[in-house]
């Protein structure tokens, strides 16, 4: 019902296909198909259920929901959490992992390590044993359960990696001051965990109604051998409560099972401590889906941080994954190879090369190249030949930049490449995943110069006295006029 969703419209050729899809989907849809809030349920649930779609309008709808999804459920979260309402905040913040992971709360958690085969989980899943039960097996019981005894140390190794945390509690009984002590009690592992795990630790109410006392807890690699010690008071109501409950509830989606082994460091590429809203908004297509992305945005909006998300995805399934990126020019070409040199190069052990137009020379460099970067020129030359050349088949993600020169005077050779592409990925039956980043207008498409000049003045001033009230400015425009005024 979010407002953010009322462009969101049932149109009459979807409605087929949607009908189809309230009949898979596990939860039940009382509103009907005409109503756009069925629609956007509809997606939330074949989302989580990892359902596929047919047709384009229906899988950019789809996006559009799902990409809002995450965020959106986040908020209502918060907002719960902040008006104390225990049981709602406890159920958004399960949808939240529902959301991010993929998984509905009744399938079992094993499903998150990619690496355990389909049919033992859902075997597991049709004994209906309770997960918390599995901490108390040993390997040999677990593979007794399950009948498969090879996989019984896997399966053990899985389950004591999942985030535990034990608890002890000192209290002080007039003011309420509890002092919480928590030992970890799971096995970390940087390629499940990365660098730390979030918890969020809640203080209920005897009838679990009201949230009494939260506080965010982060539980941090280089600590993960050490009891942690917090202490905090918890208000006191007559008549006195018999009892109150305390819980520590994973803030995040679970482990993301089988991470990057080197990647561990990828948060130390990046010298800023947030992602601006474009790269917000597009980070979970880009990064937690297989999916082809176009991504249209204005100069200066960090799309090549972007296309990096895609690499160190790929690498992170991969580390032996090849990755080639395509710009325009060479003088462009020569600055994101010195930039990913230094990042995915020295810092993460990559092979990075650039190509240099000589046809024997490059042959060699993506040979041993994992991060292949050059020219459309210069890859239309080697890709001529492909079926002769399987280095070139090797390529497993491919990114396009500056994709709105397809209309220009490079437009042809783009063109020709980004086909060639495609046309590989389908005779070798393996998908090939491209990002393409293009310019998008930003704002001011006036053409009337006065009318333009008036509708640029209050937002460039804006940004001025926000960001930037006693130091000096430079204001970038797009036309001369417009250029001199701002100036002035």
């Amino acid at each position: 019902m979010s407002g953010e969703f009322r462009n969101i419209a049932v149109r009459e050729e979807e409605t087929l296909e949607l009908q189809k899809l309230m009949e898979r989907v596990p939860i039940p849809i009382k509103e009907s198909m005409e109503e756009p809030s069925a629609k956007v349920n509809v997606f939330l649930q074949a989302y989580i259920s990892q359902l596929k779609l047919e047709g384009f309008a229906l899988m950019a709808d789809m996006v559009y929901v799902t990409q809002s999804a995450s965020r959106l459920l986040r908020a209502i979260f918060e907002i719960v959490l902040n008006r104390e309402w225990a049981q709602l905040a406890d159920k958004c913040l399960r949808l939240c992992k529902m959301i991010d992971r993929r998984m509905w709360q009744s399938m079992s958690p094993l499903r998150l390590f990619r690496k355990m085969p389909e049919e033992i989980v859902k075997k597991i899943e049709k004994k209906n044993f309770p997960w918390e039960r599995l901490y108390d097996l040993e390997a040999n019981e677990i593979g007794e359960l399950i009948r498969v005894p090879k996989l019984d140390k896997t399966i053990y190794k899985y389950v004591h990696q999942f985030p535990k945390l034990e608890l002890s509690t000192h209290i002080q009984p007039i003011t309420l001051r509890v002092e919480l002590t928590i030992p970890p009690d799971f096995q970390w592992d940087e390629k499940v965990h990365g660098q730390s795990e979030a918890f969020w630790i809640l203080v209920e109410d005897v009838d679990s109604e009201v949230i009494l006392h939260y506080e965010y807890f982060l539980l941090k690699y280089k600590y993960c051998q050490d009891d942690h010690l917090v202490k905090f008071f918890v208000p006191v109501f007559e008549p006195l409560p018999p009892q109150y409950f305390l819980r520590i509830v994973s803030d995040r989606e679970e482990p993301a099972a089988d991470g990057a082994a080197r990647f561990a460091a990828a948060a130390n590429l990046y010298a800023f401590s947030q992602f601006n809203p474009i790269q917000t908004q597009v980070f979970n297509a880009v990064y937690n889906n297989e999916d082809n992305v176009f991504v249209g945005a204005p100069t200066g909006s960090g799309k090549t941080r972007i296309a990096e998300f895609a690499v160190l995805r790929k690498l992170q399934q991969n580390p032996h994954g090849r990755v080639l990126y395509l710009v325009s020019r060479d003088a462009l070409a020569e600055l994101i190879f010195m930039d990913w040199h230094q990042k995915f190069g020295q810092n993460l052990g990559c092979k990075v090369v650039k190509l240099t137009g000589e046809t024997g020379t490059d042959l060699k460099l993506i040979a041993k190249g994992q991060i292949i970067v050059t020219t459309a020129d210069k890859w239309n030359i080697l890709s001529r030949r492909w079926k002769q050349r399987k280095n070139v088949q090797n390529i497993q993600l491919f990114i396009v930049d500056e994709l709105q020169l397809i209309s220009g005077e490079e437009g042809p050779v783009l063109e020709v490449v980004c086909s060639r592409m495609r046309y590989i990925s389908s005779q070798i039956e393996k998908q090939i995943r491209i990002i393409a980043l293009s310019d998008a207008r930003d704002g001011f498409n006036i053409t009337h110069n006065a009318s333009r000049i008036a509708a640029m003045s209050k937002p460039m001033y804006n940004a001025v006295t926000k960001f930037s009230p006693h130091k000096p400015v430079i204001v970038f425009v797009n036309s001369k006029e417009v250029g001199s005024f701002a100036g002035d």
